[in-house]
């Protein structure tokens, strides 16, 4: 496993198939990149109770995590409804933010948000607009003192054919419902991880 320091992670190509049901047991995962040091209170508090997996296949990125709760039943607990409101940051759940690179000089680009709670529910924003809901999956396990969690983003919901040549913006989120706190991969040094100036950067290789 890589270890993702200073706000810059690479997604490898991870060989096989999966089955998105949130196990995380297939072998290409020990292949995945690592993202881990996530911090709380704008950067000064070090968490150490989550652990993200990045990498991608032909079809698009994958996401898996594993997440230390003290909530008991997880996969009980939270949102039913996709898009609830806020229930990135009421929900025990994990976020996946990203940005390619803008097309048009000055202008900003489009930010993409994916988000499941502890139950499997999802939660999904272009542009901060939650009308939009592409197809694609995430679903929780759970396990010894936590849960886990796997998603697959496929290429065609980021407006992509295959694997970006071009680096592009990333940031990891986890809201813990039992300290109401936010864990930060790349501190934003804002209150609910909403500023995208101090968001880390991912390359996908092969």
């Amino acid at each position: 496993l890589r270890l993702a320091r200073n706000g810059s992670i690479t997604a490898p190509a991870l060989p096989g198939k999966f089955q998105v049901d949130g196990k995380l047991d297939e072998p290409a995962w020990e292949k995945a990149s690592e993202a881990r040091g996530f911090t709380r209170d704008f950067g000064r508090i070090l968490s150490e109770r989550e652990i993200l997996l990045i990498g991608h296949d032909e079809k698009g990125i994958l996401l898996g995590a594993k997440v230390r709760s003290l909530v008991e039943k997880p996969l009980e607990k939270g949102a039913k409804d996709r898009d609830t409101r806020h229930m990135y940051r009421t929900d025990e759940a994990v976020t996946l933010v990203l940005m390619p690179p803008s097309i048009l000089k000055g202008k900003l680009p489009i930010t993409f948000l994916f988000s499941g709670n502890s139950r499997g529910t999802r939660f999904d924003s272009l542009g901060g607009v939650t009308q939009w809901n592409p197809e694609w999956e995430f679903a929780t396990a759970e396990m010894p003192g936590g849960w886990t969690a796997e998603a697959r983003i496929p290429w065609i919901v980021l407006g992509v054919k295959g694997r970006p040549s071009q680096a592009w913006k990333i940031n990891l989120l986890r809201w813990d419902t039992t300290d109401k706190a936010l864990s930060e991969w790349a501190p934003t040094f804002s209150p609910l991880g909403t500023e995208r100036k101090h968001d880390g950067e991912v390359r996908f290789r092969e």
